[in-house]
């Protein structure tokens, strides 16, 4: 049976999320855990111009591009669910098999490669979320907010439940830079070490993970699924709206970074107060974005996005593989922990034009990138043809 055209909108405004994911991300390749979040915590002092790169990650892409991901992760599971009978049974139903697939590439992503996975993450929830999907565009939209609103509250819950604690530990700073710096040595000194490390930090964060954002994930896939079903992604919407209403929102969001920045990162107030702006607003930049790109469609943009963003779990999966490979000991160069953001965005933006040039010259000659064709064949099971 062929398959129904693709909405090129899709593609291209993954293709941003993919490559918008990685920028985000480059810390947490690149710095232990603690530091990821918070740059008072980095294993050396920052420069000012690492300090403003910081500003322009957390305020221009920081939770917008996994926003973006998750609304269009659960089209995506509508589209797969669409072509099977209603009445395949729950075990035999390809949505089931797909996601069983991807609980398994997951476990392996964040044991063995890198511990900030989210395959498991949107596995898991995804097999809650494509019961919801037969409801109408408006439906989804409500119990998206409402799963939104209840996985943000608990998140800025859990955030402001931490300042007591650090107000109750002024040595926290110190005895939590000092395991950066054991971390970091750990990290570059060998394969098996780097393992450990990255095995121990993936599962002590993974019950935490899953209980905090799957509403919110699940919330975004509805949301997304919704907006799908109304018209949004295929231009039936007015984008200005939404370009003002993201503009507004940005500038909300940058003048909180900046007072965080300014105050130096406090422990407790940089994540729960000064994120607030970033946890309550990115919903409605990322829809900005998503406006924008749109309005922009058919340009050498979003041209250049859309390749990226149909193979975007090769590009994702391949994002780790050379990260860990320059930053973790064993597998590389071993530069954990050597690196501040200005060389580091350096390296993201040269995988940025690696990654355009080679979704381009794949997609010339197969139908899907080399991931997706191993996901697609295993889901299947049977060897899908790849030209």
């Amino acid at each position: 049976m062929a398959e129904a055209p693709r909405l090129a909108s899709l593609d291209y405004i993954r293709g941003l999320a993919i490559l918008g994911i990685l920028a985000v991300n480059a810390a947490a390749f690149a710095v232990p855990m603690p530091a990821t979040g918070n740059p008072a915590l980095w294993p050396f002092p920052l420069s000012m111009v690492d300090l403003w790169l910081w500003w322009a990650i957390h305020t221009f892409l920081e939770a917008k591009l996994y926003t973006l991901f998750s609304m269009l992760f659960g089209i995506s599971l509508y589209l797969v669910g669409q072509k099977a009978d209603p009445h395949t049974p729950f075990v035999r139903h390809p949505l089931t098999r797909r996601l069983g697939w991807l609980v398994l590439f997951g476990l392996i992503h964040g044991a063995l490669i890198w511990w900030g996975d989210i395959l498991l993450l949107y596995a898991l929830t995804g097999f809650v979320f494509w019961r919801w999907r037969s409801l109408s565009g408006p439906k989804l939209l409500v119990w998206g907010v409402i799963f939104w609103l209840i996985g943000s509250a608990l998140m800025s819950l859990a955030l402001f439940s931490l300042q007591p604690f650090y107000a109750a530990h002024p040595d926290y700073i110190p005895q939590t830079l000092t395991q950066v710096q054991t971390d970091s040595t750990l990290m570059r000194s060998g394969f098996l070490s780097s393992l450990t490390l990255n095995y121990r930090q993936w599962s002590g964060s993974l019950i935490f993970t899953l209980l905090l954002y799957m509403p919110k994930i699940m919330g975004l896939m509805m949301i997304g699924l919704g907006l799908f079903k109304s018209g949004f992604f295929t231009g039936r919407f007015p984008t200005a709206p939404f370009l003002i209403a993201g503009a507004a929102a940005l500038s909300l969001i940058g003048w909180q970074n900046f007072l965080d920045m300014r105050a130096g990162f406090p422990p407790g107030a940089h994540e729960a107060v000064y994120g607030l702006a970033n946890e309550w607003l990115s919903p409605v930049v990322s829809l900005g974005y998503a406006a924008l790109l749109m309005r922009l469609s058919g340009t050498a943009l979003t041209r250049l996005l859309a390749p990226v963003g149909r193979m975007a779990f090769t590009n994702y999966l391949t994002q780790s593989l050379i990260m860990t490979a320059i930053f973790y000991g064993g597998r590389g160069f071993g530069l954990f922990g050597t690196m501040g953001y200005g060389p580091l965005l350096a390296i993201v933006a040269t995988i940025w034009i690696a990654q355009i040039i080679w979704s381009h010259q794949w997609l010339k000659t197969c139908r899907y990138g080399p991931f997706e064709w191993l996901w697609r064949s295993l889901s299947q099971g049977r060897r899908v043809s790849l030209k």
